[in-house]
């Protein structure tokens, strides 16, 4: 692979507007959701890597590698849990 000029430009173009594009995803979904709530999807990022690197090139997970899934797995669900359960406390008021 030739490092070309264009090359360079090409990539850092995209890299910017890839970025730019995610950071305005993130504050659209901020707006709208509670930071807690938002801050699960960002939590299983690690999870879904291992994942998508079994799927797409075939890797292999080792057990370590399954717990730490599940550790994280466990840890999304009873933070959602948690969450649900104070938004059901809030008084009618406060949710607004």
């Amino acid at each position: 692979m030739v490092w070309s000029p264009a090359y360079v430009a090409l990539v850092a173009a995209i890299g910017v507007l890839v970025t730019a594009l995610g950071w305005a995803l993130w504050s659209y979904v901020l707006k709208r959701l509670p930071a807690w709530q938002a801050s699960l999807s960002v939590l299983g990022v690690p999870a879904m890597a291992v994942l998508g690197s079994r799927l797409q090139m075939g890797e292999q997970v080792d057990a370590l590698e399954m717990a730490g899934i599940a550790l994280i797995a466990a840890g999304l669900a009873l933070l959602s849990l948690l969450g649900w359960l104070a938004e059901r406390r809030m008084t009618p008021a406060a949710r607004r």
